[in-house]
């Protein structure tokens, strides 16, 4: 988790970046350990240091998670589904030169969702080589392109695997084609509206869509939408999640102090069990387990007082009581 291995490092140059905790700095710590525990796989002190800081935030997203269990109030996923349904009989809608076309979606309930785009699926009458884009709407920019050969007169499948994360914002995403080859006709429900342009549509539980248009080339934004009436031929699988790790994140700089103590427990967990511990003279196996608990003492304190104090949201992905209990480390 990059927002919290970014809260602390390591200064070996005598360069610092404002804001961060260092290493370096807190009590007792002995320079030297670092390049005791370096390896074939982790050659220098900087590699030591950064493995230590991603198990550190690895422990601390879990003492998170832990936290907060007794309060989430919806599981993990919250709803699966499909995003556009084509109609029976195969009628063809014409081509749109100029246009990009598809679906747009968006998700309420919760600031902090997830959306994963697993697969996408566009059923052209024609056979071309093309590609499909998925859009930001709120910032304006492509997430990700997809290229794919259509398949005249069936679907071709596009595995996306695309996880799109609000990130406490709101969520407005579209899924483009190109509209100059023509396709089948198609809604965003089966059976539902083909001429409702850009009417908000629920497609699930929590997720709302509706078909949509935009100049190809852009720009892409909701002031810039339109509709052509239908799907493009254009449909998605997805899964709604909450994301609570964008919750832990907003925190995260009250955890700073949590973060580099859990790393330095770490560091002196790795000297524990290091293989080369009988080659070291200048350590003693007893002080840096007795140092190790030290520290772990001082993550608990750390992480404890900001878990007791959180106010989490009231929403589909918590329950509505605010009160988190803390974890505790064990070394």
């Amino acid at each position: 988790m990059n927002c919290l291995t970014e809260l602390i490092g390591l200064d070996e140059c005598g360069t610092r970046v404002a804001g961060k905790l260092y290493i370096n700095d807190m009590p007792g710590w002995n320079s030297s350990l670092l390049g005791y525990l370096t390896t074939d796989e982790k050659p220098n002190t900087t590699d030591v240091f950064n493995a230590a800081a991603l198990r550190a935030a690895m422990r601390l997203e879990d003492d998170w998670r832990t936290a907060i269990t007794s309060k989430i109030s919806a599981p993990s996923i919250i709803g699966r589904g499909n995003i556009g349904m084509y109609q029976d009989g195969k009628r063809i809608r014409q081509a749109s030169a100029g246009k990009h076309a598809g679906i747009r979606v968006t998700a309420n309930g919760s600031a902090f969702t997830q959306l994963n785009i697993d697969q996408i699926k566009v059923f052209w009458p024609v056979a071309v080589s093309s590609s499909v884009i998925v859009v930001d709407l709120l910032q304006g920019a492509i997430l990700a392109t997809y290229p794919f050969t259509s398949v005249a007169g069936g679907y071709a499948t596009i595995e996306a695997n695309l996880a799109i994360r609000s990130m406490g914002q709101a969520m407005d995403i579209a899924i483009l084609a190109p509209a100059d080859n023509g396709s089948y006709d198609g809604a965003i429900t089966y059976g539902g509206c083909r001429e409702c342009g850009t009417k908000w549509e629920a497609a699930g539980k929590n997720v709302y869509a509706q078909t949509t248009a935009f100049t190809t080339g852009g720009p892409y934004t909701d002031a810039t939408a339109t509709s052509l009436g239908h799907i493009n031929g254009v449909s998605a699988t997805y899964a709604l999640s909450c994301d609570y790790e964008a919750v832990l994140c907003q925190y995260a700089h009250r955890l700073k102090r949590a973060m580099v103590y859990a790393a330095l427990v770490e560091v002196l967990n790795e000297a524990l069990f290091s293989n080369r511990h009988s080659t070291l003279t200048t350590i003693k196996k007893q002080d840096v387990a007795d140092q190790r608990d030290i520290y772990a003492e001082l993550y608990n304190e750390a992480v404890g007082s900001v878990f007791q104090n959180l106010v989490l949201p009231n929403d589909i992905c918590f329950a509505c009581r605010p009160a988190v209990r803390a974890a505790t480390y064990i070394p």
